[in-house]
């Protein structure tokens, strides 16, 4: 029965959704949310004392690692990714999320969180400070390998920068290693790949575009908005935008491209000190002729999308001149 779903259960229901690219609410798909709000609901009638065992094997002084991954003595070693959606951040995250060695702890709040998962689901429906808080920072600073996945929903870089800088710090004060991360794209490949992407699943459809996504989402994250970074970024907003985000990148460790995912894996597997010979999988591929897209409306999107990426365009500039590329990837036996 779903009441009875385990953390680590659920854990790995969510990774196999790949749920990485889902808006946080709205669209076509909303069925799925009141289904597992109705499940939560009969759950808590009938089952209050198993969902609050649940929810407190999340507490790191409590229960085990929410996806299983295996306790391991000594320091910490933290990955913090900022995944930017339609980026290949789904591999990266997926990636991760199946290696026992690697606790993953998603700090997102999405639409796609199935019924069963009713821990994630918990922290997700919590705010932002107090998922921060409460579950990602005190999971992420005990013993083991942790990869924080942080995506749509959340606050954006603008608004996270502290919080990144002070975990830093706790980290290196522990003894642990810190490192973070964050992927780029062609801007007009990625608008094209999330519009595809929205057309397949009938949410948000093109007529929300307002270009630069990858500037925004990396400032404001999804929903958020702040009084020096406003939604829709024009000509008068440019400047002190760019400004942000470049002073933002000088803090990652690791500033890459889609077209170096793997690199970027094979690194990220060396800092944690793993080794493997499965090739990173690609996930989220879109086929788009089997949505019934020619060459005639490609054309017509990189047309549209090409005029309304200026800071884009610089952003994924900065990337490729900072994107780990390795004339021969490392073997990952």
């Amino acid at each position: 029965m779903i009441c009875k779903a385990k953390p680590d259960v659920e854990a790995q229901a969510l990774l196999d959704t790949g749920s990485g690219d889902a808006p946080a609410a709205g669209g076509r798909k909303m069925w799925p949310v009141v289904a597992g709000l109705m499940v939560v609901a009969l759950c808590a009638l009938v089952g209050v004392s198993a969902r609050r065992h649940n929810i407190a094997n999340l507490n790191p002084n409590l229960g085990e690692f929410v996806n299983g991954a295996r306790k391991v003595d000594g320091p910490c070693r933290i990955v913090y990714y900022y995944h930017l959606p339609k980026t290949g951040g789904g591999s990266i995250v997926r990636h991760y999320g199946h290696q026992r060695e690697v606790q993953m702890l998603r700090y997102e709040s999405t639409m796609y969180v199935p019924p069963q998962n009713e821990s994630l689901a918990y922290w997700e429906s919590q705010d932002d400070a107090s998922h921060w808080n409460k579950f990602i920072k005190p999971h992420a600073l005990s013993p083991g390998n942790h990869f924080i996945a942080h995506h749509w929903g959340r606050p954006g870089m603008w608004q996270m920068k502290d919080r990144i800088a002070t975990m830093r710090q706790q980290a290196k004060q522990q003894g642990c290693a810190f490192l973070s991360a964050i992927t780029f794209r062609d801007p007009v490949d990625r608008d094209i790949s999330d519009a595809m992407f929205r057309r397949l699943t009938g949410v948000n459809g093109e007529e929300n575009y307002l270009g630069n996504e990858q500037m925004r989402f990396m400032l404001i994250n999804s929903n958020h908005e702040s009084k020096t970074i406003p939604r829709v970024l024009d000509k008068t907003t440019w400047p002190q935008a760019l400004k942000n985000a470049k002073d933002i990148l000088q803090g990652f460790d690791i500033v890459s491209t889609i077209e170096d995912i793997d690199q970027l894996s094979s690194r990220l597997d060396r800092f944690y000190g793993l080794s493997y010979e499965e090739p990173l999988e690609h996930v989220h591929k879109i086929d788009y002729s089997q949505l019934g897209v020619d060459e005639q409306e490609l054309a017509r999107m990189r047309e549209k999308f090409s005029h309304r990426n200026n800071l884009d365009r610089e952003l994924y500039r900065i990337a490729r001149e900072r994107s780990p590329v390795e004339t021969a990837p490392p073997s990952r036996r």
